[in-house]
Parts: C-alpha cells; structure tokens; sequence
C-alpha cells in the first residue's frame, strides 16, 4: 500500500513482486438514538452492513534504483441497510433504507533511490467515486382526531472522477530507524453526475396532498482534502519495531449535488489524527503486530441547516500476524473499530440523535518476491 500511503517507500522494495490484499469479513452496525420522534417519544434504528471484497493489487517492478508500480486500489466500500417497524403512541411504521459508496483508483507510481538512504516517489490515479442512497417510510398516525397515511420515499445517486495524486518522501538514515513523509493535495474534478428524485403522499379526511421533487442529470461532486502524514519506524530492540504516525487533514468545503434538497455544502475542518503500532519478530518466519489509531472527526458541529450530516469520533484496534519465507509473504489481521458522536435528522433545529458505530473484521495481505 506504499503506492497510495508513502510512494517514497517503493523504492526500497527489494526485489520486483505482485502483492495483493482483500477485506475477507467486514461487519458494522450504527445505533440511531433517536432516529423517528412524534409527540415528544422517540424510537432507536439500528442499520448493519456486511461487504466482502477485495481492496488491493499491486504489480511492483524494479530496475536497480528506479521503481515503478501499477496498482488497482478500492480504497472504501461501504453497504449497509434496515427493515424496522416504528411502533409509537399515535403512530406506527415501516421504515426501509439502504446506502452503498465505494471509490475505485486505477494508477501508476515511480519511485527511485538515492546513496541507499533517501527515495522520493510520486503516484497518479485515475478514481470514480459512487453513492446510492434510498429511504422509504410509510405509516399512519393520529392529529388530532383525524388519522392520516403517509408514504415518503427519496433516491439519490450520483458518481465523480477525479485525478489524485500523492507525493511521498522515505529517508532510512540508520538500520533502526526510518522515517517518512507523504502529501496529496485536492483532488482534480474531471466529471460528475448524479439523480435526486423524492416523494411524499400525505392522505387526511378524505383528502390528498402529494409533493414530488425529480432532478435527473444534476452535477455531482466529490473532493478529497489535501493530506499531510508523516511517520517513524523504529528498531527499539533487536526483535521489536515500533510504528508512529500522524495524518493532518486540511479543511474543504463543498457542494455534493448543487440545489438538490439540501443547499448546504459539506463543511470539513483541519484535523489531527494519529496512529501507532508495534511489531514483534519471533524469528526469520513468524512475526506479531498490534496497533492503535485515534481518528477524531472532520466534520465541525452539526447544524440544522444540513439535514444529514454526522459527526463521529472513533477509535481504532489492530492485530495481526505474518509469515515470510524467500519468495510469499502473507499477514492475516483482525480490527475492531468503535465511534460516538452525533447527527442532524433533518433540517428542523435540535433535531439530533446520537449516533454509535461498531465494527469488526479481518484483512489477508499476500506478496511474491520474484
């Protein structure tokens, strides 16, 4: 993954390899506390998700100090949905969502050497990011003393591509240490288009009101902010490595679908976050790894002015275990991530739950050293 974290590194590869790398097991749920209110009670939603795919390959080859990899990269994929009843005084319902986003990068990296202690290396990438969301709540309740129907149902959909690109600084000036630093700026927007369509049908005493918005062939928009990372590797003893890095996020603002529902833009802060590990070599074969990230939230306070938008601050557990003869190198890891924070249910002010997500799941990374 140095083609996408620190392309520096590349060039320290010892010999030319195929490397590969799938999220085997993925399972996440996030706890809505509230997420349906009437008359001042309230009702909890949790959705899951589950994926399972790969997220990783690599092609690396190397001429002398020089070089140059190819890689196929899914950095993100995220699917998860609920079919749940809301059952409250004076009115029940079924509500049904599902999401799904994933990036997909295509790229190429060149990386070189120089008096076996610095590398500098450099990547491109062609990526398409996509997002499907789609909510229905149908139900009856009671205002006053009439009873009234309600049907609402939303979709958007949309995709962007953009080139990104990421600089990337290795100096290994002793045996038992190493550092790094890696940037990449915004994202360049190529081409964007996405679809809103909602409806909502509202049937009371005998009479109907109906309010449907369609936009098709809207502009869609995704960035990345630039990120700044700079880490450390050190040999603290003769089998132990330790691992510390720090990841700067600068602030972007933007607009996902111009003039669609919500006119907000997505507003995000600089953010700190940091992660380290440590690494225990058993012997030649077998080594052991644990780590810890802390990933604080981009996103500043919610407000009600954008319905939607969550905050979230989570924290991050790793281990994990490899196994290295003189061509395959194999790891098999296992994570635990866990995050509280917030959102704004829609547009109307104070509206907010909170929100708690929990996740688990394994990674399997494989290399051949040719």
């Amino acid at each position: 993954m140095a083609v996408l974290f620190n392309p520096g590194a590349l060039g320290f590869v010892e010999k030319s390899k195929i490397a590969l790398s799938g999220n085997l097991y993925f399972n996440m749920s996030s706890d809505y506390e509230p997420l349906v209110r009437f008359n001042g009670e309230g009702q909890n939603v949790r959705i899951s998700g589950f994926n399972s795919v790969p997220n990783s390959a690599v092609s690396i080859y190397k001429w002398g100090e020089t070089t140059l990899a190819i890689s196929v990269l899914v950095p993100e994929y995220y699917q998860s949905g609920v079919l749940q009843k809301i059952n409250l005084t004076g009115f029940n319902a079924v509500i049904q969502f599902d999401t799904r986003q994933q990036d997909l990068w295509l790229g190429a990296s060149l990386a070189r050497v120089w008096r076996e202690k610095y590398g500098l290396g450099f990547s491109v990438f062609g990526t398409r990011y996509s997002s499907y969301n789609a909510m229905s709540i149908a139900g009856s309740y009671v205002i006053g003393a009439n009873q009234a129907t309600s049907s609402s149902i939303s979709h958007t959909e949309g995709a962007a591509h953009s080139v990104e690109t990421v600089l990337g600084f290795f100096w290994k000036p002793e045996n038992w240490l190493s550092t790094g630093v890696k940037f990449s700026p915004p994202g360049i927007r190529l081409q964007g288009s996405g679809t809103y369509y909602s409806s909502t049908v509202i049937t009371t005493a005998g009479a109907q009101s109906a309010t449907t918005e369609d936009r098709p062939d809207q502009r869609y928009f995704y960035q990345r902010p630039a990120q700044l990372s700079a880490g450390v590797q050190l040999q603290v003893l003769d089998q132990w490595k330790w691992y510390v890095d720090l990841n700067m996020q600068f602030p972007i603002a933007f607009q996902e679908m111009p003039a669609v529902a919500s006119t907000a833009s997505y507003n995000m802060q600089t953010t700190v976050r940091a992660s380290t590990g440590l690494e225990y070599q058993i012997n030649k074969t077998w080594s052991v790894l644990s780590g810890f990230a802390y990933l604080p939230s981009a996103v500043p306070a919610i407000e009600p002015r954008y319905a939607g938008m969550a905050r979230l601050t989570a924290f991050l557990v790793t281990a994990g275990v490899i196994y290295s003869d003189e061509h395959v190198r194999t790891g098999l890891g296992a994570f635990f991530i866990t995050a509280q924070g917030g959102i704004q249910i829609d547009a109307t002010a104070n509206n907010t739950a909170n929100l708690g997500l929990t996740g688990l799941g394994a990674l399997l990374t494989s290399s051949y050293e040719f």
